[in-house]
């Protein structure tokens, strides 16, 4: 696996702050099993490009608004048995987020966010061998019409934070709702 981005900030003003940047993440898994008879080679590319833009309309709140569009280059072959199949896939996808933070007192702060996550159709390698350890190993087989899987999260915090001379607490009281769609 490999991460590599760029990331540029623009404050445009004391009021609004601009982040924008790109990120390339490449996974390669090769997973062979010769006692079962099964063997995943699968490469996956991802070329993400984000921007966001934070709003400080008082002292109290800040807003940040943002999205990233990201495209997977899907390139994997699967073989169990007898069976061979590939797949290659080119997707893009949309993903919009906000978030605003309100500070209740300096040290007591309210966040709430909402943001769209997705899973590519894609063999996980942390996935893999879960059932093996159980003694129950299992191939899966990714449906060629297998889309990418898209949830909504929705996210409310309460952040108490104090410094005592060089040390900081925190305190934390989080709840949130993820809808997979």
């Amino acid at each position: 696996s490999t991460v590599n981005g760029l990331q540029y900030q623009l404050y445009i003003s004391p009021t609004f702050t601009l982040t924008t940047g790109s990120e390339y993440i490449f996974n390669d898994v090769v997973d062979r099993m010769p006692g079962y008879d099964r063997v995943i080679d699968q490469r996956v590319a991802t070329w993400g490009t984000f921007a966001e833009i934070e709003a400080k309309p008082t002292n109290r709140l800040t807003l940040l608004i943002g999205s990233r569009y990201d495209h997977l280059l899907i390139d994997g072959q699967y073989v169990h048995g007898s069976e061979e199949f590939n797949n290659n896939r080119n997707l893009s996808v949309f993903i919009p987020r906000f978030s605003a933070m309100y500070s209740l007192k300096e040290s007591l702060k309210l966040r709430a966010s909402i943001a769209q996550g997705y899973r590519g159709p894609q063999a996980f390698d942390e996935d893999l061998h879960i059932e093996t350890v159980g003694g129950a190993a299992r191939f899966v087989r990714i449906d060629p019409d297998l889309e990418v899987e898209t949830s909504n999260s929705a996210n409310i915090s309460l952040n108490y934070e104090k410094y005592i001379g060089s040390k900081q607490i925190n305190f934390v009281a989080e709840g949130f709702y993820t809808l997979l769609l």
